[in-house]
This record gives structure tokens, sequence and C-alpha cells, in this order.
């Protein structure tokens, strides 16, 4: 039997490998979601592999680690790409569930410029698109985590009459903000 549980952080970094275009090497962040499975043999005692309870609370322990943080700041990253978070993850997450079966990470953003547009019910159209864009709340007292500079994969819809005629001048927006 396998049993997963799905968590999600907020972190900001900068993509330094080698051949990075210079939009993914600026700091900038997103919204992840991590899915971690363990498997096994089911438990009698319990009906399941392990007490879901458990899992999340053991996983969400190290991916706290990672939420509201610069990702190039944490010890043993390496670099900060998808598969690095991933690596980074499953050796985290091994010795607290030795019955680790998979981590899966996924950024929930969008790679580039992708607005989509659908027609509303009540009329007219909205246009839906993403950027990603590192921040900080400096007003938050010290201790809040959203004073620390972290990432987000922000989703932005406008309904309009016509959402087709935003198109462009929200392209220009997105290139202001999109990977800053």
């Amino acid at each position: 039997m396998i049993l997963e549980c799905t968590l999600s952080f907020e972190a900001a970094h900068r993509n330094t490998s080698a051949g990075a275009n210079e939009r993914v090497r600026r700091l900038h962040g997103h919204s992840y979601e991590v899915m971690v499975s363990v498997g096994g043999a089911i438990d009698p005692a319990i009906g399941w592999v392990m007490d879901f309870g458990e899992i999340k609370g053991e996983a969400s322990v190290i991916v706290d680690r990672l939420d509201h943080r610069i990702l190039n700041d944490i010890n043993g990253m390496g670099d900060t790409t998808r598969a690095d978070v991933t690596s980074w993850l499953t050796a985290a997450l091994r010795p607290a569930l030795p019955s680790l079966h998979e981590c899966r990470v996924t950024i929930l953003g969008d790679r580039d410029w992708s607005p989509r547009i659908s027609r509303l019910v009540s009329g007219g159209e909205c246009l839906r698109f993403v950027f990603d864009a590192a921040h900080f709340l400096p007003t938050l007292p010290e201790t809040h985590k959203c004073r620390r500079v972290h990432g987000h994969s922000f989703r932005i819809a406008l309904a309009s009459p016509d959402a087709s005629r935003l198109a462009g001048p929200l392209f220009d927006i997105h290139e202001r903000l999109d990977h800053r």
C-alpha cells in the first residue's frame, strides 16, 4: 500500500547552475507543492501503512525548514533547481520516514507568459496569468515568517467584457514582475 500526503511551501531562490539564463539567476520565488508518499505492508493494528497524521507531522517539520526562506541559504541544498530541492527533501525525509516511497516537488507557477481566457457565466471574459516573484513584508513583526524574503507564484485573474484586449498591456506588467 502507498499513502500520499501533500504539503506546500513558499520560497525564493537564485538558480546558479551553469547555463542558467539571466531571468532565473535573479532572485525570485515560487509556490511549491510537495507530495510525500510512504509504502509498505499494511499494519494490521492500524489498518494502513502508517498513521497519516504521523506522515504529515514528520514531513511538515522538514518542509517548514524551506518555507518563507531563500533556498540558496539552506545548508546542503547545492543549486536550487526543482531537482535539487527534490533531492534535498528526499535526503532530509528519509531518516524521519524510513518507509519513504517517493518525494515529488512541483512549482505551481507558469514558466513563461501564458495567459488563459475563459468565458464567464455572467457574461464577459476572465484573463488569468501567473508570475513568480520574491518579496518580504517589512512592516510585520520580526518574528513573522513573511518578514523574511520568500517567494510566491502569484495568480492574477481579471474580468472584462473583452479580456483579449488586456493581453498586451498585461504582458508588459508580467515582464516587469516575473522572476524579480
